[in-house]
């Protein structure tokens, strides 16, 4: 389900989606083009750095 993951931000004209993975305490970060079928992971960061990472 790509699309289940919340807008985070838009960055080079790409909508950037972010999923929370609790028990983990790590954070995905990627793009969806849905014409296409892909799905780009941008970035898996921990939330324990206290900020997103630079995309």
């Amino acid at each position: 389900m790509p699309s289940a993951g919340s807008y985070y931000r838009v960055v080079g004209g790409v909508r950037v989606r972010r999923v929370l993975l609790a028990r983990t305490r790590y954070a995905v970060y990627y793009s969806l083009d849905a014409e296409a079928e892909v799905v780009t992971v941008h970035s898996v960061w921990s939330t324990l750095r206290g900020r997103g990472p630079k995309l």
